[in-house]
């Protein structure tokens, strides 16, 4: 199985609205525990963009699915491009969306690819307002059981991370496509208090919060 993952530090794509980070910082002179349990549910809750015009092509030309899985209790759509036997799975970032791989989905169809992508969880036109890499990876393997097997899979950044912790455990692939993942919590806690306008040096605590409520 190749492995590629580009070494260069990309920066986040996910721009936290203003007033969140103001809120941030104004619970942060508050309290401390508060504006760690703020940040908690903001790293579970997912933002929603706007799909841009490059993106539309993909979007109308997929095959649309949508499919319940009863282990999360959430309907997740499906999104599926072009007709091949031979298969690549696309698994977005967080606040991503499937069509933002349609550079890489045209160029896959050109040479006999068929994609496979899905809104994750709480994502898109999924339901649900709060999810986690377990509810991804519960609806990777679902969707592997009804549209694999695939050749290969692509994941970006949050997407990278499920599709790694997949392979280890139920994905069999030939390839692995990663870009702009992590490789440690660690490290996107500390991206994601950055963003938020706080100290980094309060990933421990905000991990602990995450891991202690199941998260």
């Amino acid at each position: 199985m190749d492995l590629l993952s580009p070494q260069k530090e990309l920066k986040p794509r996910v721009i936290m609205p203003r007033f969140i980070v103001v809120f941030s910082k104004f619970l942060y002179f508050i309290s401390t525990s508060l504006v760690i349990r703020f940040a908690a549910r903001l790293f579970i809750t997912p933002f929603h963009f706007p799909v841009s015009i490059r993106e539309s092509t993909m979007a109308k030309g997929a095959q649309k699915k949508s499919v319940f899985i009863g282990k999360i209790n959430k309907e997740i759509h499906v999104l599926s491009y072009g007709y091949s036997k031979r298969k690549v799975l696309f698994v977005h970032g967080w606040s991503g969306r499937p069509t933002q791989f349609f550079a890489f989905a045209d160029t896959l169809l050109e040479h006999g690819f068929m994609v496979t992508s899905f809104d994750g969880p709480a994502h898109g036109k999924s339901s649900g307002k709060t999810t986690h890499l377990i509810e991804f990876l519960i609806t990777i393997e679902k969707i592997n059981e009804l549209f694999g097997p695939f050749e290969a899979a692509i994941g970006h950044s949050f997407g990278g991370i499920c599709l790694y912790n997949a392979v280890s455990d139920f994905l069999k692939i030939k390839t692995l496509v990663t870009i702009g993942t992590g490789d440690k919590i660690s490290d996107i806690l500390k991206q994601f208090l950055r963003n938020l306008g706080l100290k980094e040096t309060m990933h421990l605590s905000l991990q602990q919060f995450l891991e202690k409520n199941g998260k």
